[in-house]
């Protein structure tokens, strides 16, 4: 039997146990620019993964769909190439929207 990976669960246990994921990022409201010179930490790569759960999909594909980005986010490549940047680090934001006006996000 095939055991499956809450995303939610792999996100947070890498940023606290692994320190592999630096940070998370999520869209803000309010969006400005950051200046260069504020006191913001320093990540290779801001990672939004944006997920369409409309009803075109059924249940079933919807549980693959979040388990290939559960797996996705764990494998061994990503790791790598994660550990390849400069500080290693990479913020990651997870949400799913099914509508411009029916969006949640999941991971922030």
């Amino acid at each position: 039997m095939r055991g499956f990976v809450s995303i939610g669960a792999v996100l947070v246990a890498g940023a606290i146990v692994g320190g592999d994921v630096a940070g998370f990022a999520a869209p803000n409201p309010k969006f400005q620019l950051a200046d260069i010179k504020d006191n913001v930490p320093s990540v290779d790569v801001e990672l939004v993964i944006a997920v369409d759960v409309s009803f075109s999909m059924d249940m079933d594909e919807l549980a693959v769909q979040r388990e290939g980005y559960a797996q996705a986010i764990v494998s061994k490549d990503f790791l790598r190439a994660l550990k390849s940047g400069p500080t290693s680090k990479v913020a990651v934001t997870y949400f799913e929207w099914s509508a411009s006006t029916d969006q949640k996000i999941i991971i922030p």
